[in-house]
């Protein structure tokens, strides 16, 4: 590393291991800081390695935790507030130690981050607004170290000359603990739980829809008919488009509006915010638009994406898909 010049406040080092222990010293030059030099011998070797470890217990190939919860009937966002809560000294107290023994003793800032991104304030000059010191370090932390948060960058130009993003919780239990629980820990400590679950009812339709848009933004991607997807914004934030999906092989870009209730999506609305794309992006100008209204209708009873509507884009060139691409399955929306 120090050859290569990755790092260069080292001058010399020691070995000076022996049968009682590893021990190595490191000589830093003068002028040198030893924290920098520290957290880029972290980044930079395997001095420090972060390791997931999934702790669950099968019975029957079956987790535990699903077990439990299909034994009581858990099958609303109401009865699942209730299962987690009932036990303060649980979910609330597990999801703790581990956070705080992942971020060693600099929990505040990282919790301040990750709960701004919980309520909304995805994008990194918001982010940066809500802190005096410099958060640049914490934010490159969380995304590639501790892989926690994930960046989403918009399809195309959006008007800006500086590429703007957005920060997202890459987990979506963890997007619900900093959600709905960790700002609410002090009603919770102290017994308040319905105080907690109706506040967290009213929140969830909203929430959920986050996660909705998440959901089929991942589940484009894995799909093999489009060369690019994402969502898009424009420069203040005025024209947001929820999915964008291009094909380059079919020259056909795909415009998705993304909403749980199905009735709220407007396909007339979508088609202004796609000519204020176009017109920021005019390469795709002579592209055939199509344009999709995508809720959980889309969904099977189990929340699962439906098997003909995976099959349905896999099975065609996205220039030839028609409405019975997307079947309208009902289902219930708790």
């Amino acid at each position: 590393l120090v050859k290569n010049k990755r790092i260069d406040g080292i001058s010399d080092l020691g070995d000076h291991s022996d049968r009682d222990g590893m021990r190595m010293v490191i000589d830093l030059k003068r002028d040198a800081n030893p924290q920098v030099v520290l957290n880029q011998l972290f980044r930079y070797s395997q001095m420090q390695d972060t390791v997931g470890i999934i702790m669950l217990a099968l019975t029957g190939g079956v987790p535990r935790a699903v077990e439990a919860l299909l034994g009581d009937g858990t099958f609303t966002v109401e009865t699942l507030l209730e299962r987690f809560t009932a036990d303060r000294r649980g979910l609330l107290t597990e999801a703790t130690m581990s956070l705080e023994t992942t971020f060693s003793g600099n929990r505040a800032v990282y919790y301040d981050i990750l709960r701004w991104i919980a309520a909304g304030e995805t994008s990194r000059s918001a982010l940066v607004g809500h802190f005096r010191e410099d958060i640049s370090g914490h934010l490159n932390r969380l995304e590639h170290s501790y892989r926690l948060i994930e960046r989403v960058e918009p399809v195309g130009e959006t008007g800006s000359q500086r590429h703007r993003i957005r920060f997202e919780i890459a987990d979506e239990l963890l997007h619900f603990f900093f959600a709905f629980l960790e700002p609410k820990r002090h009603l919770l400590e102290a017994g308040r739980i319905g105080e907690v679950c109706r506040a967290a009812i009213d929140a969830f339709p909203a929430w959920s829809e986050r996660i909705l848009k998440r959901f089929y933004r991942r589940h484009f991607e894995s799909l093999d008919c489009f060369t690019e997807v994402g969502p898009w914004w424009d420069r203040k934030a005025l024209y947001e488009i929820d999915l964008i999906a291009v094909d380059e092989r079919t020259r056909t870009i795909v415009f998705c509006a993304i909403r749980r209730d199905e009735t709220k999506a407007e396909l007339a609305a979508l088609r202004g915010k796609a000519e204020e794309f176009l017109r920021l992006n005019p390469k795709y100008a002579s592209y055939r638009a199509v344009y999709r209204k995508l809720s959980l209708a889309e969904l099977g009873p189990d929340r699962q994406l439906l098997r003909r509507f995976v099959f349905g884009m896999n099975a065609h060139r996205v220039g030839e898909l028609d409405s019975s691409s997307f079947p309208r399955y009902r289902g219930r929306d708790n």
